[in-house]
């Protein structure tokens, strides 16, 4: 921030597709970086972006980053989403914000707050451990008169901008902005008004180690101050408060207005040029149940796509910011239609389908295509029903417990399954759900896929109902990876939000417990986060799919 005063140099950024973290909220030390000393005791170090850096090189001690997304004049800064990335695998906290432009030419408050929200500052409210959108107010760069450096706009046309860009932006995102503005451009420009000083306000103030009074409109405090310009690219920050009190401040869900814009917040989790995105229906479960334990043994996203019709802007926006190799469409042109497969091709220059008869033969044509021979598990799973399924796929999607998700009948096997199976001869098979969801019998007939051709090769992993499954295929996680420090929670009584979260989830090793999304939490899921002791938590989808009094619960199990 502060553009006037800052000369950023290009620094190449360092990507690792298989190191993205969802929400570490903790930075490992970097080689040769700087320390971030704060001149404040009781707040936290954090840093802010507007060019292309080398997030290995932020300084130690940092934990969370500001990046710019929108430019003086309304326009998407170029380095916006790499920097994002970067910042995300580095595990940070991190929002983006906006240079406003307030003058008499350019675009009121409110347009400039819709493309931001359009062009990165959504970001800030859609995904876990994202800060609040902040609008960047300072004097016009270059300005040599009092009226130039407040943009040629009235104290009263001063507010009137700040206003509707916050008014607008809140409407659109929920979400209230944070204020970035020096002391001068506050006073002189907006006129220190108490009407704004209920806002979450950034201060700048590089001379000095407090910021002074009467402050901003009758603020006597910060949420944010900037202390230092231009560190090797990096601006110095500091949260006023504890780490604690920082995670409080940020958002813990992945959430969208829709299943679609939900999807996108998940797929930033990853790094760009991922190896393979999985296409598949948004207004069916199957074949994104399945896809899930591919998606994780490729390290990329699931997805979601309408059946039929145009692309919608979330989708786009996430295969442009994730540069596919190849994109696998899942399911027949029932599922997905030829025209959506059409839709996709200007994203990868590899567009495939996997397809088969039905949902079952689907899965497993995804099992042999994209799993050997040999696989150490194999997860079997009722067709007709999706939560037990769902909350395998984080298990099936993980660097341990990796293996491929087949879709059966309640008391047969279908014959593609059981060839799938015969052909992969995997070393575990476990069932998922109980023998109301997946019959005993059909259990006791899979141990002739196994390689051993043992009964104890075959695994049940049950809860007395969908709470109890989810916390069962969670301990049987936490046998394989070890405990994890985050943990992700989604609505037990709709697909479409936590079948985006499987691979998610699954970056970190971490379990998808199923909630309620608006009554009590089960004891059993409750426990099982005592149990794991997470740090993090992270909620897949908005408060109508699970609620504020729910997500209070939760986050009062994480340490």
């Amino acid at each position: 921030m502060l553009k006037q005063r800052r000369r950023h140099a290009a620094v190449s950024v360092i990507l690792s597709a298989g190191l993205a973290v969802a929400g570490a909220l903790a930075m490992a030390p970097a080689a040769n970086a700087a320390s971030l000393t704060l001149p404040d005791s009781g707040t936290v170090g954090g840093v802010d972006v507007s060019s292309t850096v080398d997030w290995s090189t932020a300084p130690t001690g940092t934990q969370f980053a500001y990046i710019e997304a929108m430019n003086q004049g309304m326009k998407l800064n170029s380095s916006f989403y790499a920097n994002w990335a970067g910042a995300t695998q580095a595990g940070l906290a991190r929002g983006a914000y906006a240079f406003g432009t307030p003058n008499k030419t350019a675009s009121n408050g409110a347009t400039q707050a819709a493309f931001f929200y359009a062009n990165g500052g959504a970001l800030s409210t859609a995904n876990p451990y994202s800060l609040p959108p902040v609008l960047d107010l300072e004097e016009q760069s270059g300005a040599t008169t009092a009226a130039g450096s407040c943009w040629n706009l009235t104290v009263a046309e001063q507010q009137n901008w700040v206003t509707s860009f916050i008014t607008t932006f809140k409407s659109l995102s929920g979400v209230t902005p944070v204020i970035y503005t020096t002391k001068s451009y506050w006073t002189q420009c907006v006129g220190n008004p108490l009407s704004l000083s209920k806002y979450p306000l950034w201060a700048v103030d590089t001379a000095t180690g407090t910021f002074g009074s009467p402050g901003f409109g009758g603020a006597t405090t910060w949420k944010f101050r900037q202390f230092a310009l231009n560190q090797s690219g990096f601006d110095y920050d500091e949260f006023h408060g504890s780490l604690a009190a920082l995670k409080a401040f940020s958002n813990p869900r992945f959430s969208g207005t829709d299943r679609w814009s939900t999807g996108l917040a998940a797929a930033l989790s990853f790094a760009p040029g991922v190896d393979t995105v999985f296409a598949a229906s948004g207004a069916n479960y199957p074949d994104a149940l399945a896809a899930g334990a591919a998606a994780g043994k490729h390290g990329g996203p699931v997805l979601l796509v309408p059946p039929s019709g145009s692309l919608p802007s979330s989708v786009k926006q996430a295969l442009s910011y994730l540069k596919p190799k190849h994109i696998v469409v899942v399911g027949g042109t029932t599922a997905v239609s030829s025209g959506i497969q059409t839709a996709l091709k200007p994203y990868s220059a590899s567009v495939t389908r996997v397809a088969g008869a039905d949902r079952s033969a689907t899965s497993a044509a995804l099992a042999t295509g994209n799993f050997s021979k040999g696989v150490a598990n194999a997860y079997i799973a009722l067709g007709t029903g999706w939560p037990d399924a769902l909350s395998g796929s984080a298990l099936a999607a993980s660097a341990k417990g990796s293996g491929p998700v087949l879709l059966v009948n309640q008391g047969s096997i279908p014959s593609s399954v059981a060839k799938a199976l015969w052909s992969l001869r995997p070393q575990h098979i476990y069932v998922l759900g109980g023998t109301a969801v997946v019959s005993s019998a059909v259990q006791s007939a899979l141990k002739a896929y196994t390689a051993s051709g043992s009964a104890s090769a075959v695994t049940r992993l049950a809860g007395s109902d969908r709470w109890g499954t989810s916390v069962a295929i969670a301990k049987r996680l936490a046998a394989e990876s070890g405990a994890s420090g985050e943990v992700f929670a989604a609505s037990g009584a709709a697909f479409p939000d936590a079948l985006v979260g499987a691979p998610v989830a699954a970056l970190s090793s971490s379990p998808l417990l199923l909630v309620p999304p608006t009554s009590a939490t089960p004891s059993s899921v409750k426990s099982e986060i005592s149990a794991l002791k997470p740090s993090k938590l992270a909620i897949m989808g908005g408060k109508a799919a699970v609620s504020a009094s729910v997500q209070s619960t939760l986050s009062a199990l994480v340490h």
